[in-house]
């Protein structure tokens, strides 16, 4: 660095040691004991501000954390706060404390998601292609080998390379992927280097087979890429386009969200009076959000259409929504950091939202779910008519096509009874663009 002479002087806070003051100069002997003396006089002050941004920068980064990192949503913080504040008064006056149990009753679950359909075929297919591509560059080298040498281990590899193409193309079993890759790289490679002397044209097939390897996974990758790249610029346009729709639905009233990214997206929240500091909810801001969560639905389908000439893969997305106003009790699981359905009966909400997307119409076994429209599943009467007055309202308003379907469900495995609605999305309409001042009116 240049440094002909330097000053180092340990800052401490407390008694602690926190870091160091370090003075440098470019120039030999440019610092003396006179110089020594004055930079013990300024260390106190160093250290102060030191500990200043220390403190800053962890309450920062707790922040962060709180923010990214952990299920305490802001709106149920207060209740997390004052389940804390009982802690700690109880751990000053020397009593044996654990954080009490957190419990909201009587609150409204929201449930729906938006799935890429065939995502497993479609990673499945893009696994068999990178696979059979990198087989038929082995196989190369090894056609041009035999033709150079006759030797039987040069045949035995072709014979063995051609079977592996065979069964891929009839289909994949679950461990095969790795088979194969097993086979390739301890097998067939390291073989390469005994056949490079054969003739150039053995040696431009063994380079052809090694620009092919992807560098970091060290398997030809390309078509897996493209399937996990259109995946996930899919999943950043919906996730974007839910989050700042959930910001303004938070805005016109607090309530407990959370969302999941696989696949797709789907998202839970809860709203009840429990759950709000002054005790109050309304029926209003309930069915509010019934109506936002359809809004949402119909916006999901309609960013799935903008986003797809940038997917390298094309892709399809297919919209489901849970209905049930039956009220439940949900408990916070510290040792998961999560909240969770409390009680054997409220099981069964989480059983159904498991379930339903594997749904099909009875007598029928057609899918529920299907690209470009939205299922809503429901229980009771009431909930069934409440949704037709949203869907009525939407296809007057241009959001939702004039094709309402109401259908029964086969029965799922601990589920009977299940009923829904299917409609398609109007796909071409510019109110989707606007969604958050229709669910705020």
């Amino acid at each position: 660095m240049g440094v002909r002479s330097m000053l180092i002087s340990p800052l401490f806070y407390q008694g602690e040691a926190i870091g160091t003051l370090e003075i440098l100069s470019p120039r030999p002997q440019d610092l003396g004991p006179i110089d020594s003396m004055l930079v013990k006089q300024i260390t106190p002050i160093f250290s102060v501000a030191l500990k200043r941004g220390l403190d800053e920068m962890n309450n920062t980064i707790q922040s962060i954390i709180k923010e990214k990192c952990t299920a305490v949503h802001p709106s149920v913080e207060w209740r997390f706060r004052k389940a804390a504040f009982r802690h700690m008064d109880s751990l000053r006056v020397g009593q044996a404390s654990e954080m009490e149990p957190i419990i909201f009753k009587d609150v409204i679950p929201f449930y729906a998601q938006s799935d890429i359909r065939g995502s497993s075929e479609g990673r499945n297919m893009g696994i068999q292609a990178d696979l059979t591509e990198q087989l038929n560059l082995a196989l190369d080298i090894m056609k041009w080998a035999e033709k150079a040498k006759s030797w039987p281990l040069i045949s035995e590899f072709k014979y063995r390379i051609e079977k592996r193409i065979k069964g891929v193309h009839a289909g994949l079993a679950s461990d095969e992927e790795a088979l194969i890759s097993h086979f390739l790289s301890r097998e067939v490679e390291p073989a390469f280097e005994d056949l490079l002397s054969l003739g150039p044209r053995v040696v431009r097939a063994v380079e052809n087979y090694r620009k092919a390897i992807d560098p970091i996974v060290g398997v030809v990758y390309r078509k897996r890429r493209e399937f996990e790249e259109s995946v996930s610029t899919l999943n950043e346009a919906l996730s974007a386009y839910l989050d700042r729709e959930e910001t303004e639905a938070q805005s016109v009233f607090p309530h407990y969200f959370e969302k999941r990214q696989t696949d797709g997206i789907d998202y839970m929240m809860y709203v009840g009076a429990s759950m709000m500091e002054n005790g109050k909810l309304s029926a209003f801001h309930v069915k509010n959000l019934g109506l936002w969560q359809l809004i949402v639905a119909c916006g999901m389908a309609w960013h799935t259409e903008q986003i797809k000439p940038e997917l390298k893969v094309p892709l399809e997305t297919c919209h489901l929504i849970l209905v049930n106003h039956t009220p439940l009790s949900i408990r916070f699981r510290y040792d998961e950091k999560r909240f969770d359905v409390d009680g054997a009966y409220d099981v069964r909400h989480e059983i159904i939202k498991s379930r339903i997307d594997k749904a099909v119409v009875k007598g029928t076994g057609e899918r529920l779910t299907q690209p470009g429209r939205v299922a809503i599943v429901y229980s009771h009467t009431d909930e069934g008519r409440e949704i037709q007055r949203h869907i009525d309202f939407l296809k007057a308003q241009g959001n939702l096509l004039n094709d309402l379907e109401f259908l029964d469900l086969d029965d799922l495995p601990g589920v009977r009874g299940l009923k829904a609605l299917r409609v398609d999305i109007n796909l071409e309409t510019q109110a989707l663009t606007r969604t958050v001042e229709l669910a705020a009116v």
